[in-house]
């Protein structure tokens, strides 16, 4: 295991949806990761590029304005530098459907 995880998502923010949805990680180990070429992608292989890095045992909240985040349910893969899939998680259109609320996984 890479040691990072989708934990949580912001599949329907209130008002307009694009460039409002993120994406929670979290770090699992005990150093720093680099998010350098980790990337996110919706059911459509659309691909948000990941930088920075994330400390260890950290939460950390990305925009995703290039991936698609369904509001009647969907998917997002993580990925690690290797092309790797490393993470998936799935949420329902029940989930999705209240405005404003963050998806946990």
């Amino acid at each position: 295991t890479e040691g990072l995880y989708i934990v949580a998502a912001l599949v329907n923010p209130e008002g307009i949806d694009f460039f409002n949805e993120t994406v929670s990680l979290l770090n699992v180990t005990d150093q720093s990761l680099s998010l350098a070429g980790w990337t996110l992608r919706d059911p459509y292989d659309r691909q948000q590029l990941l930088s920075g890095e994330i400390a260890p045992g950290a939460f950390l909240t990305v925009k995703v304005p290039n991936i698609r985040l369904s509001n009647v349910g969907g998917g997002i893969r993580l990925f690690n530098p290797r092309g790797q899939l490393v993470h998936e998680v799935k949420y329902s259109g029940e989930q999705a459907a209240r405005q404003g609320w963050t998806v946990r996984f």
